[in-house]
């Protein structure tokens, strides 16, 4: 059971695990984390977002760790 309300559907980012209903995909953010990005520089590249969005998915992402990593790889 995830953490917060995200969708995980094959309608959206191909079944990833996602923000609620939108294409923000919760690896795509975690790679950005992982690359220098700061929360507020991720919460500038997506305007609609809010700091507890990015909260729940580093949440679901330390919940998910081996999930997280394997769609990881495979988008890279």
């Amino acid at each position: 059971m995830r953490l917060y309300h995200k969708s995980k559907t094959s309608r959206l980012c191909g079944g990833d695990p996602c923000i609620g209903n939108t294409r923000i995909a919760v690896w795509s953010l975690v790679r950005h984390r992982r690359l220098g990005a700061s929360d507020a520089i991720i919460l500038e590249s997506f305007p609609d977002r809010t700091a507890t969005d990015l909260i729940n998915a580093w949440a679901d992402a330390d919940a998910y760790p081996d999930e997280i990593e394997q769609i990881i790889r495979k988008n890279d």
